[in-house]
């Protein structure tokens, strides 16, 4: 249920995104870095229609089982990622944006499996002039 896959070192997630690549979009989609993308920034700090972003994850699962109610994990991170639009309609940063974070995760083992909440608190690594110092997010997912 929820939080119980099996334990590892960590992950690495590589994505990229437009007409061109790994996942066919509509044309006028646009992608946005920041929030859950790039945990750093916030939303809008890139727009565009294509997109790279590469995620390295030290992931762990604590053998904690609260109230016999919920199941936590927690996450450190480091990512970074590019928007850029194929037509050059925004003026925004052309740089990589990198964030370096950490997370916990709660899971309820009573409810429906699937449902995840995500806390995050990431700070960005370069760009710092166009965002927060650090950035705090809350929301739930499907998946650690």
């Amino acid at each position: 249920t929820g939080i119980r896959p099996e334990p590892g070192l960590g992950t690495a997630i590589v994505e990229l995104g437009g007409n061109d690549f790994i996942r066919k979009v509509d044309p006028e989609e646009t992608f946005v870095a920041g929030g859950t993308v790039l945990r750093g920034f916030e939303n809008n700090t890139q727009r565009g229609d294509r997109f790279a972003r590469i995620n390295l994850e030290r992931r762990h699962f604590y053998d904690i089982h609260p109230f016999n109610l919920f199941r936590v994990g927690s996450v450190l991170f480091i990512e970074a990622g590019k928007v850029w639009d194929i037509e050059d309609r925004f003026e925004q940063s052309d740089k990589v944006l990198v964030d370096l974070g950490m997370g916990l995760r709660v899971s309820s083992s009573k409810s429906r499996p699937g449902n995840v909440i995500h806390v995050n608190i990431a700070v960005p690594l370069n760009e710092r002039d166009i965002t927060d110092k650090y950035l705090v997010s809350f929301y739930t997912a499907t998946a650690f």
